[in-house]
């Protein structure tokens, strides 16, 4: 008898072990304290409004030749993936909801537009003073036209969200100790929808070249270009043993439309996560005494036949 419970025991084991081998549904919940991604616009040469013009992003204040001050923004959220432990993780593109937070006050303010107020250089409105609100990203648009260097706009970028994808990535190393995989695995990372609020100047010589206006732009998404490796470690082995903790180093270039220019952004930051995951371990030893008492439960109907 005790050799039959053995091999149920092992049977079921064996069973236990191909099913936990199967990827599950894993959520993960962002830390935001040690998750932000920073923007980076390159200079680009465009034309505006049959202006040929190199255009340049800078910050909002001073006269920095570098855009350093709001172009970096905290995480939040959620991302799903199928996930097994020690063995494979794929990102569930389209299962996110990934939010970035907001970074400063940012001119313009979207509350101060005015869509009844137009003109010939703002045909859909214009905002009616210089105030500021809170935003993701604050920028100010710079442009070298022919001779001259003229502020044209400043931008304020908010209701950001992002998304996260990729094909079944393999784990290396021990679970709870040290898993890796290779970041450059993910190939969807990126803005999935942003609204932009731009307030339009008067520049010299020139005129206003860019309406005040709102405009937007969706899934600018590319693959993740980082070299470096993504890794899951256990936190807290003992107090947690089941608490996973996954960084992730973002590096993306992907370019969008903005109302018929192209646009390049260059997006570098790193992603830390933290879910909980089944452990094996308590599946087994369930699995096992459910044969125990399914076998104790059979011996006892034959004995009461008899």
């Amino acid at each position: 008898m005790n050799l039959r419970l053995t091999s149920l025991a092992a049977a079921a084991a064996v069973l236990l072990g191909a099913s936990y081998a199967q990827a599950g549904l894993v959520t993960w919940t962002i830390v935001s304290s040690a998750s932000a991604v920073s923007l980076g616009i390159p200079d680009q040469a465009l034309n505006l409004n049959g202006t040929n013009a190199t255009v340049r992003i800078r910050n909002q204040g001073g006269s920095s030749n570098t855009w350093n001050i709001g172009n970096k923004a905290s995480l939040a959220g959620t991302f799903d993936t199928q996930y097994q432990d020690g063995s494979s993780i794929q990102f569930l593109f389209g299962a996110d909801s990934i939010t970035s937070l907001n970074s400063g006050n940012y001119r313009p303010n979207p509350a101060a537009f005015n869509a009844a107020n137009t003109n010939t250089a703002n045909p859909d409105g214009q905002f009616q003073n210089t105030t500021s609100a809170a935003g993701v990203y604050g920028s100010r648009i710079r442009a070298s036209v022919s001779i001259l260097t003229l502020d044209l706009a400043y931008i304020n970028l908010y209701d950001v969200t992002s998304d996260i994808g990729s094909p079944s990535l393999a784990l290396t190393g021990v679970p709870a100790v040290l898993q890796t995989f290779a970041a450059n695995g993910i190939d969807q990372f990126g803005i999935q929808a942003a609204t932009i609020a731009l307030d339009g100047l008067n520049a010299l010589l020139v005129g206003q070249l860019l309406p005040d206006t709102f405009t937007g732009f969706t899934a600018v998404y590319s693959a993740n270009g980082s070299l470096g490796l993504a890794t899951i470690t256990a936190p807290s082995p003992i107090l947690d043993p089941t608490l996973r903790r996954m960084s992730i180093p973002i590096l993306v270039s992907a370019t969008t439309d903005l109302d018929g220019t192209p646009l390049t952004i260059n997006t570098t930051g790193t992603i830390v996560a933290e879910a909980h995951v089944p452990e094996p371990s308590t599946l087994l030893m369930a699995g096992v005494g459910l044969v125990a008492l399914g076998y104790h439960a059979r011996r006892k109907l034959r004995r009461s036949r008899s």
